[in-house]
């Protein structure tokens, strides 16, 4: 059976636990996905998932609301009046402050905000960059991890559902499969990161250098 949406999913995994109408298994299936999924984000680092946001701040306040499907935080630019300033990442409570308003400087993550070394002096703009969620909704049925790995969601859930049915054996078997599945995506995706990473100009005119003609 193909899988390519959540619904197909769901339908894939109680086939294969062979509990088709059991309404109450079908009911928890959606439960045994979100574990995954945090497990998954957990374990791996995916470029796909990195986005870009723009964020505005208040005058007089040091924080920014972060995105709701923020997973792991990679950058901050402060980009007012067509700037583009790589901010310093920081600690909560560790970051100094400075008194009063002004341009921000530096950055911390402070769930659910971001916090920000100064009281912003205007309304200044910054381009967040993170790493977001990939859990799959009703409103969002697929993404990247289904559509080019839907072996390692049917182990991973596989792998909650026969915890929920007490078959340790099952368990420790798909729990091997989701491990192996995870190593091999985090190859798979650093190779494919490798192999369009951008030659340095300099090397390629060298390369190409001709010793008769100069």
């Amino acid at each position: 059976m193909a899988v390519s949406n959540r619904s197909e999913l769901i339908s894939h995994i109680v086939a294969l636990a062979f509990r088709s109408g059991d309404a109450e298994f079908l009911a928890v299936v959606p439960d045994f996905i979100s574990a995954f999924e945090g497990e998954a984000r957990r374990n791996l680092s995916l470029g796909n998932n990195l986005v870009d946001v723009t964020l505005t701040g208040t005058q007089g306040s040091r924080e920014l609301d972060l995105p709701a499907d923020f997973v792991e935080a990679i950058s901050l630019h402060l980009t007012t009046d067509d700037q583009h300033i790589e901010l310093r990442p920081d600690i909560a409570g560790d970051m100094p402050w400075i008194i009063g308003e002004a341009w921000p400087e530096a950055w911390a993550i402070a769930r659910p905000k971001i916090q920000l070394d100064a009281q912003c002096d205007q309304a200044h703009t910054f381009l967040f960059r993170y790493r977001k969620s990939f859990g799959l909704t009703e409103a969002e049925p697929t993404n990247w991890l289904l559509t080019n790995y839907p072996d390692c969601y049917v182990k991973g859930v596989m792998q909650h559902a026969s915890a929920y049915m007490r078959d340790g054996e099952e368990e420790a078997k798909w729990k091997a499969k989701v491990e192996q599945a995870f190593a091999e995506i985090q190859w798979q995706e650093s190779r494919n990161q490798l192999s369009t990473a951008r030659v340095d100009p300099a090397l390629a005119a060298r390369s190409s250098f001709n010793i008769t003609t100069g």
